[in-house]
């Protein structure tokens, strides 16, 4: 049977992302990426005024192994998401809070 890892993260990039904007971001060190299959969404936790929806993508993830203390790899998950929005006005489109899960199903 497989075993399932989850995270999640609020707004890890940091900061809003504007429409047609990215925002990269890295998670770890943690082993869990260093074996599965790897799984990122990310939802925008607010509306644009009026209650129209907005529109968030993962445009890229990958994963990154680097030599850490006593020659043990490092794991790391590293993320790009895009802010697919064009609601009104710029400012009405940009994206300030949202979450990130990674879902990693383990053999």
């Amino acid at each position: 049977m497989a075993n399932i890892v989850t995270f999640q993260f609020d707004t890890p990039g940091g900061g809003a992302i504007p429409a047609d904007g990215t925002s990269f971001f890295t998670i770890g060190p943690h082993d869990a990426f260093a074996t599965g299959a790897i799984t990122v969404t990310a939802i925008p936790t607010q509306f644009a005024p009026g209650g129209k929806p907005m529109f968030i993508e993962v445009v890229q993830m990958a994963t990154r192994k680097e030599p850490g203390p006593g020659g043990n790899p490092h794991f790391f998950l590293d993320i790009v998401v895009r802010n697919n929005s064009h609601v009104g006005t710029p400012e009405e489109s940009t994206i300030e809070k949202y979450d990130v899960f990674v879902s990693i199903v383990k053999p």
